[in-house]
């Protein structure tokens, strides 16, 4: 019974990309690519492929709720976490706030497949960065002396003033929501947070910590930059980016997988480092945006 009951699990997997391209956007589908994620290699407990069956079975309304409740509680408890590990030596403040910048939007991507694939997973999911948008606001515009939002502000200011939620900051939360409401489950969204989190994140970490070969003056005048950084940018982003295509592929929602994908990603890290190494503006504005315009031309609808 229970070899059956796997074949049969294996087999819905197995059919979850021809679904994705011959099926409209339901939640049939939905439920294909979220158990996707947890069965495809074949050999899972029982316990849970129960556990993966009852939550495809879950109403699709209820569902979406749980996931955009699950997602905005994962997202607070991230920044705590960040804020308590901070405050007990084990990173520095600075270190602290790469994390937030560096683990929010892939932590919100990662979790699309949960959500229905039609337009009221995409509704819920879209409520999670726009909530952060309001959070971000409240934040940034209360008085100096006013402890609301001091929490939020601590984890993503340089220093500690209210009114950087207002910029870089919100600008990230923005691109997440932009990511949702036009390229909701799509490789452009994937690799454009991504190179914007964690290609962005682990440059500025490498850079200040082992850089010792700045560029020259005619290429970054801040001067502050490194080949260091750079190349961790790169290097970094590539990596993050791979991994997710190829969660994507498992899951259904990508017709490729990383190693298809490798060359495109290559070469959008490499040019997402330079974009973010030169004068070009906020670079969680520029480099998402280059980023997934390169992902639109390369890598298409895959």
């Amino acid at each position: 019974m229970l070899i059956s009951g796997s074949s049969a699990l294996l087999r819905r997997v197995a059919t979850a990309p021809l679904l994705a391209r011959s099926a409209p956007l339901s939640a049939s589908f939905a439920d294909v690519s979220a158990s996707s994620l947890l069965l495809a290699a074949g050999n899972v407990p029982s316990a849970a492929a129960t556990a993966v069956t009852a939550f495809v079975a879950v109403p699709a309304p209820a569902r979406n709720a749980a996931c955009a409740v699950l997602l905005l509680l994962s997202s607070i408890a991230w920044i705590k976490l960040c804020n308590l590990m901070s405050s007990a030596g084990i990173t520095s403040q600075y270190v602290s706030r790469k994390l937030v910048h560096m683990g929010s939007g892939p932590l919100f991507v990662l979790c699309w497949p949960l959500f229905t694939t039609g337009l009221g997973g995409q509704l819920a999911a879209l409520c999670v960065p726009i909530l952060s948008v309001l959070r971000l606001l409240r934040a940034g515009r209360a008085p100096a002396d006013s402890a609301a939002g001091a929490e939020l502000v601590r984890a993503i200011s340089r220093s500690g003033d209210k009114k950087e939620a207002l910029e870089g900051p919100m600008v990230y939360t923005l691109v997440l929501v932009a990511a949702t409401a036009f390229g909701w489950r799509s490789l452009v969204s994937v690799v454009a947070v991504n190179q914007m989190a964690i290609g962005d994140g682990m440059a500025d970490i490498i850079g200040r910590k082992f850089g010792r070969n700045r560029w020259p003056k005619w290429i970054e005048k801040s001067g502050k930059k490194s080949i260091e950084g750079s190349v961790a940018f790169a290097f970094f982003a590539f990596v993050a980016c791979a991994l997710m295509v190829e969660l994507f592929k498992l899951s259904g929602l990508a017709a490729i997988g990383a190693a298809q994908a490798a060359p495109a990603l290559l070469l959008i890290s490499v040019v997402a480092a330079i974009v973010e190494l030169l004068p070009l503006g906020d670079d969680n504005l520029t480099v998402p945006l280059t980023s997934a315009v390169l992902a639109a031309i390369l890598l298409g609808r895959a």
